[in-house]
């Protein structure tokens, strides 16, 4: 019969703590940083459109939103049409320091909204245009592996990272973004 060496057992006993460890520690890295309201993966934090070839940004839509605008932060050479349809188009701007604008252009109004590109990446950035009706509309970008934004019981896929949903009922409280990535929560204001 043989014996085990107790110094051989007592290392095989640290090699199963630290794995188990290293599996606790994951765990609640994964509860303490994932943002409330996500579930499952976590987003890769990389948003496709800014891949594509640059679309020109209309003057006219430039000088419209560039006055509230750094103009050292975005520049209007890097601008990419994520989504065009029914006389409204999604611009994702970019430029130094890991800036990104989004600029929503519809035939009445333009709006834009801005900040760090990571961020964006990795929590949709969104605009909500409430109406005299009392719904809204809710215009946005999500990152790569999102493919449906909803909202009440509304909804719209997301294409080329871009969505806008139409008829967003008052009582919605939430932005919904889904699919293999996971899925994420956004308070909106009813």
């Amino acid at each position: 019969m043989r014996v085990a060496d107790p110094i051989s057992l007592t290392q095989n006993k640290r090699v199963v703590w630290l794995a188990v460890g290293i599996l606790v520690t994951g765990i609640c890295f994964y509860f303490l940083f994932t943002p409330p309201g996500q579930t499952g993966a976590i987003s890769t934090g990389s948003l496709g459109i800014l891949n594509q070839p640059p679309t020109a940004l209309p003057p006219e839509v430039w000088s419209r939103v560039s006055k509230g605008l750094d103009p050292t932060s975005v520049d209007p050479a890097h601008s990419h049409l994520a989504l065009s349809e029914g006389g409204i188009q999604i611009f994702a701007v970019t430029g130094e320091d890991d800036q990104m604008c989004m600029i929503v252009r519809k035939p009445d109004f333009m709006a834009s909204t801005c900040g760090q590109t990571g961020v964006f990446a990795k929590t949709p950035m969104f605009l909500q245009f409430p109406l005299s009706d009392g719904t809204s509309e809710v215009a946005g970008f999500a990152a790569d592996g999102f493919r449906t934004a909803s909202a009440g019981s509304a909804s719209s896929p997301i294409e080329r990272n871009a969505f806008w949903i139409d008829n967003v009922p008052a009582t919605a409280q939430t932005l919904s973004v889904s699919g293999p990535a996971g899925s994420q929560d956004l308070q909106i204001h009813p």
